[in-house]
Parts: C-alpha cells; sequence; structure tokens
C-alpha cells in the first residue's frame, strides 16, 4: 500500500462496519462480516477473470506497493458519506492507491452486477499501470 492503513482509516473512505477483509497482493476488499458472500464473489471473479494483462499489471503494482482498494459498503448513506454520490460504483484516488466503492444499499449483489464491478476493477487496474486516472463521470458508472 502505497499510503499507510492510518491514512486509510483517517480518509473519507474508512467506515468502522468495515470488520473484515480479503488480501492478494495488490488488491483488498474490505466489507463488514455479512458482506462475506459478496466480497468473495468479487473475489472469485477477479481470479477467474484475470486476464494476463492484469496479472502483469498486479505484479508491478506489488513491486510499487500501489494498492486497489474494493470498499463494500453496506448501505446507501455510508456510500454517499464516502464518495457525495448514490451510485452503484465509484473509483478515485487515496494518494497513490484506488478506492473503488461499492454501494450495495444493503442488498446481495446480482452476478451480472459483481461482473460489471470486477470488469471495473480491472479497467482501473490497466489504467493505472499506465498513470491514467479516467475521470468517471455519470456515463461511466454502474445503475441498477
Amino acid at each position: 500500500m502505497k499510503g499507510s492503513y492510518a491514512t486509510f482509516m483517517q480518509s473519507k473512505f474508512f467506515n468502522p462496519v468495515f470488520n473484515s477483509a480479503i488480501f492478494d497482493g495488490s488488491i483488498r476488499i474490505y466489507f463488514s462480516q455479512p458482506f462475506e458472500a459478496q466480497a468473495l464473489k468479487i473475489y472469485y471473479f477477479l481470479q477467474k477473470g484475470k486476464s494476463e494483462a492484469f496479472k502483469k499489471t498486479q505484479q508491478k503494482w506489488n513491486e510499487n506497493f500501489s494498492t486497489v482498494l474494493v470498499l463494500i459498503y453496506p448501505e446507501s448513506e455510508s456510500f454517499q458519506s464516502a464518495f457525495g454520490k448514490n451510485s452503484i460504483l465509484e473509483c478515485e484516488k487515496l494518494n497513490e492507491d484506488i478506492v473503488i466503492g461499492v454501494n450495495s444499499r444493503g442488498l446481495d449483489l446480482g452476478i451480472e452486477l459483481i461482473e460489471e464491478i470486477c470488469a471495473k476493477i480491472e479497467d482501473q487496474v490497466e489504467n493505472f499501470s499506465k498513470q491514467q486516472f479516467p475521470i468517471l463521470n455519470s456515463d461511466a458508472n454502474l445503475s441498477l
């Protein structure tokens, strides 16, 4: 993690409900315990769908200590507090790391939405490796 864990904990993105996490190299998925199944689905689809470019990028990130933080917010209010929007998915930078917030809205995320989230994560990873952070406007965000 390019930024420290303390920096993350003091950022607008941290929420005390994040009492569980999955760490795999440069990917960290934070969630509250009731959302473990969703976090594991996201992790599974990331592992299953990793392209060669994604693997190379992840290796490069491991060398540079940059991290992708995937944060699964259990309700819309906490997501809005962090990102200022009520969309399903938002991406922002935190120092040299990238934060991908998922607004679960207290619902179980369906397979199609999880696949879309994983595709967005992979896109962000590849863009991050090129040091190009796309400006995510409302057209680029997922919706229900």
